[in-house]
């Protein structure tokens, strides 16, 4: 649509551009998180010992580790379903408002 002479072609683009940017910077984002979770996952293992030996903190710590890292994975996934979502909408009201001054300066 976008080569083909339409007339949100240009818009279409730069909305398009403007998206992968977003999707490959949350990408890198959610990347370091992980990393850094992982990081903290591998030290936790070694607190393990000390959780099954009674040490609450340990537990309460890897706990909320697994809570933030679910919490991440919840956040950029609404993210990603409410910029397609906000995309979508943009272009049908912009598609709209151009057919409605179409057919009035008919």
């Amino acid at each position: 649509m976008a080569s083909g002479g339409h007339p949100e072609g240009a818009a279409l683009v730069t909305r398009h551009d403007q998206l992968a940017g977003s999707l490959a910077r949350l990408q890198r984002l959610a990347a370091s998180r992980q990393a850094a979770l992982m990081e903290s996952v591998c030290r936790c293992s070694r607190r393990k010992d000390l959780a099954s030996s009674g040490y609450a903190p340990a537990m309460s710590w890897e706990q909320e580790q697994a809570r933030l890292a679910a919490l991440l994975e919840e956040i950029i996934s609404d993210n990603e379903d409410n910029d397609a979502v906000e995309s979508d909408a943009s272009l049908d009201e912009d598609f709209i408002q151009e057919s409605d001054h179409d057919s009035l300066s008919k």
